[in-house]
């Protein structure tokens, strides 16, 4: 505690996010192994099973998105956000037809039972670093609670390899070379892994158009919308995780 606020100290981790920059099979299977590892670390003797607490947050979000859409005046402030208007204008059309079938995979998701454990919850591409292929630094640790591991391995493949099924593949089995997982903790990858996608889409909208957010670094805002409207534009329907 200092100075009226409480700080965190850590080691500076070498290496660099650079997965998206030059990405190959070595750091992927190299991420998800780190990732396989911190889990079994962490992971209590006898850890308590029950629903995911990652599908309760994710069907509030939902909820608090279609109360919003209830009213369709809030569209014409797209307008306000001349930058974005373009992109998040897309954006929008890709919404309506996801959302209820996305409540039902989440209500579906919310009746699968899984370990609880401690969880990292915002692993994604710029919080793994490299060394050429080798994984030197997981960071970021302030949004750890307890949740499924299906929750970082979703978030962090979609974060890295979005709708590659061969990839997504790979990244399981890098995984499970370390910590098996259990069929409740696979079937849970497609619905979070969606979810993420549709609700960080939301999550945009709702920022710069409905409270005015205002970024310090609007072009990785810019990337950031333009890579999910990539996965909007690729995604199929679904793909076989079993």
């Amino acid at each position: 505690r200092y100075d009226g606020y409480l700080w965190e100290l850590t080691n500076w981790m070498p290496g660099a996010a650079t997965f998206w920059a030059a990405p190959s099979p070595r750091k992927l299977t190299n991420a998800m192994g780190a990732l396989a590892r911190f889990h079994r670390a962490v992971a209590p003797v006898e850890p308590q099973h029950d629903f995911a607490p990652a599908v309760a947050t994710r069907q509030q979000r939902l909820a608090e998105w279609q109360a919003i859409t209830a009213d369709a005046s809030w569209k014409h402030r797209i307008a306000t956000n001349n930058r974005f208007e373009p992109q998040l204008t897309e954006l929008l059309t890709w919404l309506p037809a996801n959302l209820d079938p996305l409540k039902e995979a989440l209500d579906q998701a919310s009746r699968c039972s899984v370990p609880r454990q401690a969880c990292l919850r915002d692993v994604w591409h710029d919080h793994i670093l490299f060394q050429a292929d080798q994984v030197t630094g997981v960071i970021d640790f302030g949004a750890m609670r307890v949740d499924s591991i299906a929750t970082d391995i979703a978030r962090l493949m979609g974060s890295l390899v979005g709708d590659d099924a061969d990839a997504w593949q790979a990244g399981l089995e890098a995984y499970e070379s370390v910590r098996p997982l259990s069929e409740e903790e696979r079937s849970l990858l497609a619905t979070l892994d969606w979810a993420n996608l549709i609700l960080a889409a939301a999550n945009w909208i709702r920022w710069l158009c409905l409270e005015g957010r205002r970024f310090e670094d609007e072009n990785a805002v810019q990337q950031r919308i333009e890579a999910i409207l990539r996965r909007l534009q690729t995604r199929r329907d679904s793909f076989d995780l079993s």
